[in-house]
């Protein structure tokens, strides 16, 4: 198996596992809490997320971007990122109180001060795996991401079964994140990490301010919305909203996630040797959206049933939510693999400078919509998603020299694909309407879309059929072979 075949292997092993466990957990909370405390949750980890984004001033991805990887050369920047983590979780554990004042809610002010010690704990795991994904070691830093996953399932749905509420989230973080740095510390043991010393920290922060101001905007894009609906309306209406963006959301990290995480090495390797980066990343772009476009036209289709059968009735408003978003979030199919490009070709100013244009404007409109009620939040992803897409392919195109038509070939197939796939989903939602589809109705719509998705692969010689053809030795398309050719 070549590096780049088992790279993929264990990042999509250790994605699957993740959207595996945070999958169960969402479904059995919301059977085990009342959306009230999913809201108070939900409006917890998106503060928790707009400070973790700031923790990306440090970051350990520095390490993977970095030519040098001696012990002295990253011994400076592993203590500017280990200091910088601990006064940052310090600022979260202070802060924490005026967070509960603000929201008027106690369990909130709990919530984050545990989580803030939980995150001080992956402070000292996330630079050893960012060494190992340096390496492509993903065997080992997919054990540890799943140590951690797994810890934190067991744990959250344990005191929420056990009637301890919006706080059951919060120490699940704190057990998984413990866990992880202790797997850290077995696989990679090395203490000379933790030896300070002021070397190359102005490498890592010059890396970190444009990386750090990217994270922080586009989170703050995605955090601000449920910080204002939990102060215009209720955490009810949080969590609605919150569980219809998670399942449109879950394609993308389902199908996009391991892929993501091999092509920043993956690229940046590419990119030290002078190879093309454009192949390849057309290549990525045409088979995850032959992938992620159906997944997320079914889920859209399928709405209302899917949310029944996940979450129960109580949970139903949350259906037309879903529906929404989830057509939306078809412009968004690049995902994170611009950021991978910036990176590796040394963009970072640009990164920015399309995170100073698009991020902003975005949490703006989301901010505007949110005071309105959850539908306008919901419809003004319609404005926000196009936004994103439209000014990454630009900036992407700056860094790598496609054209548009090639673009729209790589396209094409996967339109066309997802269009295939969702005759047969909107026949049995016609047939059943204006009842809701029954489980055997869903199933039967599932087994349409997915009887509708093969036939589509193989008419539209789809570069993903082609990719499954391989391990039978029959022959792929020439862009195909071209692609390996560049990645061995």
């Amino acid at each position: 198996m070549s590096g780049l075949r088992k790279a993929v292997l264990f990042a999509s092993a250790e994605q699957y596992f993740g959207f595996g466990a945070n999958f169960v957990i969402a479904v059995l909370t919301s059977r085990l809490m009342a959306p009230n405390e999913i809201g108070i949750a939900v409006v917890g980890a998106s503060i928790v997320a707009v400070a973790t984004a700031l923790r990306e001033y440090a970051t350990p991805n520095f390490l993977i971007r970095n030519p040098d990887i001696s012990p002295e050369s990253m011994r400076g920047p592993l203590t500017g990122i280990i200091v910088a983590n601990i006064v940052l979780v310090a600022g979260l554990a202070l802060a924490a109180p005026l967070f509960g004042v603000l929201y008027a809610e106690g369990r909130l002010s709990a919530y984050l001060k545990v989580v803030a010690v939980g995150l001080l704990a992956e402070t000292f795991a996330s630079p050893v795996v960012a060494v190992l994904r340096r390496e492509m070691e993903f065997d080992k830093a997919a054990i540890i991401g799943m140590v951690c996953t797994g810890v934190t399932a067991a744990v959250t749905i344990g005191m929420a079964a056990a009637g301890f509420g919006s706080i059951s989230f919060a120490w699940g973080i704190f057990s998984g994140t413990s866990a992880s740095a202790l797997m850290a510390t077995f696989i990679r043991p090395g203490f000379w990490i933790f030896r300070p010393t002021l070397m190359s920290w102005r490498a890592l922060f010059t890396f970190g301010g444009y990386n750090g101001t990217n994270s922080l905007l586009r989170q703050l894009c995605d955090s601000v919305p449920y910080l204002v609906l939990g102060q215009v309306l209720s955490p009810e209406v949080v969590a609605y909203y919150h569980r219809a963006l998670m399942l449109s959301q879950l394609p993308g990290k389902l199908l996009l996630g391991g892929v993501e995480t091999i092509m920043l090495p993956h690229l940046s390797a590419q990119a030290r040797h002078d190879q093309c980066l454009k192949t390849p990343l057309l290549h990525a772009v045409e088979c995850t959206t032959a992938l992620y476009w159906p997944a997320l036209i079914v889920l859209a289709v399928l709405a209302e049933p899917i949310v029944l059968v996940l979450y129960g009735p109580s949970w139903l408003p949350a259906a037309p939510l879903l529906q929404i978003i989830a057509l939306a979030t078809l412009f968004l199919f690049i995902g994170k693999l611009d950021i991978a490009v910036f990176i590796a070709t040394g963009g970072l100013p640009v990164l920015l400078k399309r995170s100073v244009i698009v991020f902003p404007a975005c949490a703006a409109i989301s901010t505007c919509s949110a005071v309105f009620g959850v539908v306008p939040l919901a419809l003004s992803n319609w404005l926000t998603s196009p936004i994103q897409l439209v000014f990454s392919l630009y900036f992407t195109k700056r860094q790598i020299s496609f054209s548009w038509p090639e673009l729209a070939s790589t396209l094409s197939r996967s339109a066309l694909v997802s269009i295939i796939t969702a005759v047969g989903p909107l026949v049995v939602v016609a047939a059943f309407w204006p009842r809701i589809p029954s489980i055997g109705g869903t199933c039967l719509a599932l087994a349409l879309a997915l009887a509708g998705w093969l036939p589509a692969l193989w008419l539209t010689q789809h570069s993903l059929f082609l990719e499954l053809k391989r391990p039978s030795g029959l022959r792929p398309r020439s862009e195909v072979v071209e692609v390996q050719d560049v990645s061995q």
